[in-house]
């Protein structure tokens, strides 16, 4: 059987500065992330196993590659200390991962943003600019940093051909929970505000529909009200997903509406500038209760918060006693496939459906591996692998890296090949110093 509980830890807006964030004598902030380091040692203790960790955007302070390099690092200490694998790890993309920079070079797509706002049908608007190349790659050109150096990376890709990424997790009791990243700053400029909404979701992000045995937990930046499709995407995400994470708006809030829990990180590293600053994050532990028609998931959600007395993060002071916030929440009718068939009496071994089940599991989790040790080796080594197993189109020279090996990896899963990359792979990290 899965593991009883899933366990995450949920983080947002890090904000790592290039050349400042760890390199600095001025990095104040230092000392907070050695304290989350230092807190994770102490839930690990508590939570036992750690399934991953979310984040919910702006890992970076101005969408620049190097800033990417320093979350990588500091994320594969935070992984070690919770003892789960470095790859698990799902992300979405922040405002701040937008690097402005390349807005300001090209009025162009803030044209494209314009025209998309005034749009009387948004969602057809958005679906026609995605589809057609030349404004498709204008409106992720800000997120090229973001996607090849962090996103890709951790198997969470968004591009014009699919903004959105999903991923499945086994829950206990062989029901799946099903991650599901959205983009939310696809028009996101410098003068973004909850009051003007000029943010868009789309549709095609949230309509996403139901399937048995599948529980919805969504990663989103921005909270609802900062969406031009505000009232659209509550609805839907109060129709198809069981959680929906935020990070953005610097506040630790949980909130249980019509059987779904809705959830804001906090920020790791909210502006000293404004008032209240504290940072935060969260950490919560999945499990389904009962079973048939008396099913229901149980979060607990533990908030973590920093306290400037003691210089280290605590549990939030509220009214609950224990360390977490319990939040039940009713499941629809289900049954596992083959129910009968629990485990052979006679020969004492797993059910195949069992056997099948884990063994999904396990290849989604080693795609994870697969993926970010692949994007870490040089450019013209991961080339000279997809050649070698005649994974290389011509026409993928006009792809950015990021949905290049994305589309070479499905060509390879299609072709029965996706173990011998993973040999390729292995044996050139060994190659390496």
């Amino acid at each position: 059987m899965p593991d009883k509980k899933l366990t995450f830890v949920h983080i947002s807006d890090i904000h790592f500065i290039l050349g400042f964030s760890n390199e600095s004598p001025f990095d104040i902030d230092r000392p907070v992330r050695e304290a989350i380091l230092q807190d994770a040692k102490y839930l690990q203790t508590k939570l036992n196993v750690v399934s991953g960790v979310l984040i919910t955007g702006d890992i970076a302070y101005a969408g620049k590659a190097g800033e990417y390099k320093t979350a990588i690092d500091w994320l594969g200490e935070l992984t070690t200390i919770l003892n789960c694998e470095k790859e698990y790890m799902w992300c979405v993309p922040g405002n701040h991962d937008v690097d402005q920079s390349v807005l300001k070079e090209n009025t162009a797509i803030s044209a494209v943003h314009d025209r998309l706002r005034a749009a009387v049908d948004r969602d057809a608007q958005l679906r026609n600019d995605l589809e057609v190349e030349k404004t498709g790659r204008m409106l992720f050109s800000p997120l090229k940093a973001y996607s090849e150096e962090f996103a890709t990376r951790l198997g969470c890709p968004s591009h014009p051909r699919q903004p959105w990424w999903t991923d499945n997790i086994v829950l206990n009791d062989e029901s799946i929970l099903r991650l599901r990243g959205l983009n939310s700053v696809l028009m996101s400029g410098m003068d973004d505000n909850d009051k003007d909404r000029k943010l868009l979701l789309g549709a095609i992000q949230t309509d996403y529909g139901k399937e048995a045995g599948v529980e919805y937990l969504t990663l989103c930046h921005h909270p609802v009200d900062w969406l031009l499709d505000r009232d659209r995407v509550e609805e839907s995400l109060l129709a198809y997903s069981r959680i929906q994470l935020f990070g953005h708006k610097h506040i630790q809030k949980a909130t249980k509406m019509n059987e779904t829990l809705w959830l804001v990180a906090g920020a790791v590293h909210p502006e000293r500038s404004k008032p209240g600053w504290l940072p935060r994050y969260n950490c919560l532990s999945i499990e389904v209760q009962g079973s048939g028609a008396d099913r229901y998931m149980s979060v607990d959600v533990y908030a973590r918060v920093w306290s400037q007395t003691e210089r280290q993060f605590t549990r939030e002071q509220a009214s609950y006693k224990e360390e977490f916030q319990n939040h039940r929440l009713k499941l629809p009718e289900w049954r596992p496939p083959m129910i009968a068939e629990r485990r052979d009496v006679t020969t004492g071994s797993e059910p195949a459906a069992q056997r099948a089940l884990e063994s999904q599991q396990g290849m989604n989790l080693n795609r994870k591996k697969l993926l970010f040790r692949f994007i870490g080796l040089p450019h013209h080594t991961k080339i000279a692998i997809m050649k070698r197993f005649e994974l290389w189109q011509d026409e993928d020279q006009k792809l950015p890296d990021a949905e290049i090996f994305a589309a070479c990896f499905e060509r390879a899963k299609k072709k029965g090949v996706l173990d011998a990359v993973w040999d390729a792979v292995e044996g050139q990290l060994r190659q390496q110093p």
